[in-house]
C-alpha cells in the first residue's frame, strides 16, 4: 500500500508554494497602485470647455488655462496642448497645483484667439477644464485703429528700424504697420539704432495721438472707430567709420570742409656779393655790392642816381654834367675818371 503520508506532505508543499505566489503578487500590485497611481489611471484625453474659449476673463498679459477637482498634485497633467486660430500651437507646462486645481500660462499667440486645448488625465476625473482668463477680442464695430510709419533722411535709406509695445515691426523707410484695438490707451517706441536721431513723430489726427522724441514713444488714445497714424522720422548722422584700438570699430564725426586760404609769400632774397675776379693789378676794384631792387654800389663813397642827375642838368642849365667816382691808385694817390 502507498505511504500516504508522504503523498500528503509533498501535497501540502506544493499548496504552500502556490499560496505564497499568490500572496506576493497581491502585495506588489498594491505597492504598484499605491506607488504609481497616476500610471494605472491616466488613460482619457479630455478638452477645454467651448464656452471659455468665447467667455472668459479678460487679460491681455497672458492666457491663463485651469482643471479643477483633481485628487493629488501627482495626478494633475505634466501639460497641457494650446492650439490658436493663428495656426500655431505649444505645450503649455503646468505652472502651480493649488486646492486641487492645476494652472497653466502663457504669454504666447496673445494677438489671436484660443482654438482648443487638450490634456491627458486619469479616468474618473470629474471636474472642470477652462479658459480661466486671456486676452479679449474685440467686436470690429468697437475697435480702433493704430497705424505706425518710418521715414528717413536721406530718403530711401536701407537701415532697419525695430518697435516695440502695441504695435511690434521691423521697419525701413516709407513702410509702416498697424494693429486693430479696443478703445483705450497704447504706445508704440522706436529702437532707434547707432547713428541715426529721431528727430520728429507726427501723429494725425493729432488729438489723439502724441510723440515724444525724448522717450522715442508715440502715444495714441483712441475711441472706438477711430484711426490714428503717427509717422516716425530719423535723420543720419554725418559720420564714418574708422577702426578703433583692441580691434573694435569707432564713429567719428566729420566737420565740413574748412574754407581754403591761399596765401603768397614773397621770398627774401640775400644780398648778392660780386667778386671781381681779375688778375691784371692796375687798379684794385673793390667788391660790388648788388641789393635787390636797389642800385650797384662799388663800395666807395657814392653814385649819383639817375633821376638826381637829370634834375641837376635841368635846374643848372650847364648843358652836360659828368658824375663818376674815384678811383684809388696802388700807391695810396687818388685820381678822378
Amino acid at each position: 500500500m502507498p505511504d500516504t503520508r508522504s503523498t500528503r506532505a509533498r501535497g501540502g508543499r506544493g499548496l504552500t508554494t502556490a499560496g505564497l505566489i499568490a500572496v506576493t503578487a497581491a502585495t506588489l500590485l498594491m505597492m504598484a497602485w499605491a506607488i504609481f497611481p497616476s500610471a494605472a489611471l491616466a488613460n482619457q484625453i479630455i478638452s477645454v470647455n467651448p464656452g471659455s474659449i468665447s467667455k472668459h476673463g479678460c487679460n491681455d498679459t497672458e492666457w491663463h488655462f485651469v482643471i479643477t477637482q483633481i485628487d493629488t498634485e501627482a495626478n494633475a497633467p505634466a501639460s497641457i496642448h494650446v492650439t490658436w486660430s493663428n495656426g500655431a500651437s505649444a505645450d503649455v507646462p503646468l505652472d502651480k497645483f493649488t486646492g486641487g486645481t492645476a494652472h497653466y500660462a502663457t504669454t504666447a499667440n496673445l494677438d489671436s484667439p484660443v482654438t482648443n486645448a487638450t490634456a491627458t488625465i486619469y479616468d474618473g476625473w470629474d471636474g472642470k477644464f477652462n479658459v480661466s482668463h486671456g486676452p479679449c477680442e474685440t467686436p470690429p464695430e468697437e475697435q480702433a485703429r493704430i497705424e505706425i510709419e518710418k521715414q528717413t533722411v536721406p530718403d530711401g535709406d536701407p537701415t532697419t528700424f525695430n518697435f516695440t509695445g502695441a504695435i511690434t515691426a521691423t521697419l525701413s523707410d516709407d513702410l509702416g504697420d498697424f494693429e486693430n484695438v479696443a478703445p483705450g490707451t497704447y504706445t508704440v517706441s522706436e529702437i532707434v539704432p547707432a547713428g541715426w536721431k529721431l528727430t520728429s513723430i507726427v501723429c494725425d489726427p493729432s488729438g489723439s495721438g502724441t510723440g515724444n522724441t525724448t522717450t522715442f514713444t508715440a502715444t495714441f488714445n483712441v475711441e472706438a472707430g477711430d484711426k490714428v497714424k503717427c509717422v516716425f522720422t530719423n535723420t543720419k548722422d554725418q559720420t564714418t567709420t574708422t577702426p578703433g584700438g583692441g580691434g573694435g570699430g569707432g564713429t567719428t564725426t566729420t566737420p565740413p570742409p574748412a574754407p581754403t586760404t591761399t596765401t603768397t609769400t614773397t621770398p627774401i632774397v640775400a644780398p648778392t656779393t660780386v667778386h671781381n675776379t681779375s688778375t691784371t693789378p692796375a687798379a684794385e676794384v673793390l667788391p660790388t655790392t648788388v641789393r635787390p631792387g636797389k642800385l650797384a654800389f662799388t663800395g666807395i663813397e657814392d653814385v649819383v642816381p639817375i633821376g638826381a642827375l637829370a634834375l641837376t642838368l635841368m635846374t643848372t642849365g650847364s648843358g652836360l654834367l659828368w658824375a663818376g667816382s674815384r678811383r684809388r691808385r696802388h700807391d695810396g694817390s687818388e685820381d678822378e675818371d
